[in-house]
């Protein structure tokens, strides 16, 4: 089953300051990121490059909840399939 999770990639940083939050979907120790709308600054994340900003991390969570969704109707399928047909998939 894979797993989902909003990140940020501190080596992602663009020239205004900003990270682009990604969802990282893991399958068999493979990952994949897709892309969000949304971007932090240095203020809304932790030392550690982690997402502190509540109202991104409630989009995110919302997002995660729908791919989660999706993976149920998938079924049991999903365990054949690798990390890039699932994100093909959710996309």
């Amino acid at each position: 089953m894979p797993t989902f999770k909003a990140i940020i990639r501190k080596d992602d940083r663009k020239q205004d300051g900003t990270w682009n939050v990604k969802i990282r979907v893991t399958q068999n120790r493979e990952s994949v990121f897709i892309s969000t709308p949304f971007y932090v600054d240095q203020s809304q994340i932790t030392r550690g490059y982690k997402i502190k900003d509540a109202a991104i991390i409630s989009q995110t969570e919302k997002k995660i909840a729908e791919y989660r969704d999706m993976i149920v109707e998938i079924g049991f399928g999903v365990e054949d399939m690798n990390v890039r047909q699932i994100v093909n998939a959710l996309e």
